[in-house]
């Protein structure tokens, strides 16, 4: 007797412990969706940037000026131009960054 028979044989005689494939634990992707309250919730509740560079990475990121760069690239071109502005500048997002993050604080202990 080889595997497959041994297999088909312990299907047969113990249908309980064989978990049918077609109904696997899995949901399906119909069976996933989320509610739209929970995904406003959430879009309500994202933080804030954590700091001034990542407040200058995110006004960037969505910038129509870098909106045709693919992603990766994207990333490297932030990195490059936030080394190259002057510090006032880096000063005026890490104002900015603090702001929202007072303003997030504040929302949440509401």
């Amino acid at each position: 007797m080889d595997f497959r028979e041994k297999k088909a044989l312990f299907r047969k005689q113990h249908p309980d412990l064989v978990p049918n494939p077609k109904k696997s634990g899995v949901p399906q992707r119909s069976e996933m969706k989320v509610p739209e309250t929970f995904q406003e919730n959430v879009q309500k509740s994202k933080k804030p940037p954590m700091n001034d560079y990542h407040k200058f990475h995110q006004d960037l990121w969505s910038s129509r000026e870098l909106k045709e760069v693919p992603p990766r690239e994207r990333m490297v071109e932030i990195s490059r131009r936030w080394l190259c502005i002057p510090q006032d500048q880096k000063e005026l997002y890490k104002k900015q960054a603090e702001g929202l993050q007072t303003q997030y604080k504040v929302d949440l202990d509401l």
